[in-house]
């Protein structure tokens, strides 16, 4: 498999800077599922030779422990507290710029996303300074919100290397209904949005991890493909774990989930029921959360006489 010509792109520099990034984490992944070699010669290009070797644990829990998370001198996350038992799912609300995807970023092991200070635990291990690919081959794995396009690699490849089967990729692409022409083009390069997102499904439904993250898997997808990828995933994490977020929630008519958080200025605000959460947020906005960060309030209420809004 090749990645190449990052360096003769005529992107903008930040978009190569995301870009490399983007790389760094699929050689990471790459490499915990197997032997991996990379070559550099006088080219900016990569070389990947793999040999896949599954490793699968049995137990998965997520521990957060006041969490504070900078970014470029920013901080972003306060004090953050979380718990994802074994087989739950859970998911994320909150405004734009709340914390959210740094969260998810930093979780996964994303090296610009500095913990200042506080624990992450995985399987009640310390995985608070562990690189990505240690914590990829413990069985974490992500579906990012807007990855960027990589030249060089075919989405087929990219599948049925991660899933260790040459014919995965063609099944898989089938079942989320995504165009079988798309697996021989390179990964992303000129995918809509929707069509960028079923790659990130497709990606990690080959790499079957069973901690999922996923940064609104529901973002620009089209109302038949978001009931056809809600399913997916609902029955994928039967028996998994997973921390999804989601602006609107429309996927949680596909998806059972366990329960559901508010994160407001780098903290969660509130914890729920989701669907009930989701239609007080949809009545009256986050700024009904923003009353428990003021209260203390961990545990929502929820007006029972009022019917819930925007779900049926």
């Amino acid at each position: 498999m090749y990645i190449g010509n990052l360096g003769k792109s005529k992107r903008k520099p930040h978009e190569n800077q995301s870009q490399v990034r983007y790389v760094l984490y699929l050689q990471n992944i790459l490499f915990t599922m197997g032997h991996v070699t990379l070559m550099q010669n006088t080219s900016p290009a990569i070389h990947i030779e793999l040999q896949i070797v599954h490793t699968r644990e049995t137990f998965r829990m997520l521990r957060i422990e006041n969490l504070t998370v900078g970014v470029a001198g920013k901080t972003i996350t306060r004090n953050l507290s979380l718990e994802v038992g074994k087989g739950e799912v859970h998911i994320l609300f909150g405004p734009n710029g709340s914390g959210k995807s740094t969260l998810i970023k930093t979780i996964i092991g994303f090296s610009d996303y500095k913990v200042l200070s506080g624990k992450i635990y995985f399987n009640d291990k310390d995985i608070t300074a562990m690189l990505i690919n240690e914590r990829a081959k413990l069985g974490v794995g992500v579906a990012f919100q807007s990855p960027p396009s990589i030249r060089g690699v075919k989405l087929r490849d990219m599948i049925n290397n991660l899933s260790g089967r040459n014919d995965e990729a063609k099944g898989l692409a089938t079942k989320l209904n995504f165009p079988l022409e798309f697996l021989g083009r390179e990964l992303n390069v000129d995918f809509s949005g929707g069509e960028v997102k079923r790659s990130e499904i497709l990606q990690l439904l080959a790499q079957r991890p069973d901690f999922l993250l996923l940064d609104e898997p529901d973002s620009g997808v089209d109302v038949e493909n978001l009931e056809r990828i809600g399913r997916i995933l609902n029955d994928f994490l039967d028996g998994r774990t997973g921390l999804m977020i989601t602006h609107m929630g429309h996927i949680l008519k596909y998806v059972n989930a366990t329960k559901a958080h508010v994160i407001i200025n780098g903290t969660i605000a509130c914890s729920g029921e989701p669907l009930k959460l989701l239609s007080q947020i949809l009545h009256e906005g986050y700024g009904w959360c923003e009353k428990c960060l003021v209260t203390g309030r961990w545990d929502c209420t929820w007006n029972q006489n009022r019917p819930m809004k925007g779900l049926s």
